[in-house]
């Protein structure tokens, strides 16, 4: 996770959605949930896919969250 254009949280994903895997088709154990810690404010929250088949680093997505 990058939180206002810093990396420096990390999880596994590796929680079951079979979403994922119908759309995919790599598994159930694809979904993450994770609480970043950050104060209060609005941030820009980031999610990567590290590591991704040894090629790039995919952005999964971002949110403007309000703490």
């Amino acid at each position: 996770m990058y939180v206002d254009g810093t990396a420096g949280y990390a999880t596994t994903a590796d929680v079951s959605r079979p979403d994922v895997d119908n759309a995919f088709h790599r598994g159930v154990n694809h979904g993450f949930d994770f609480i970043v810690p950050v104060g209060a404010g609005t941030h820009t929250v980031c999610a990567y896919g590290i590591n991704f088949g040894g090629g790039n680093n995919p952005q999964l997505g971002c949110r403007s969250v309000q703490v």
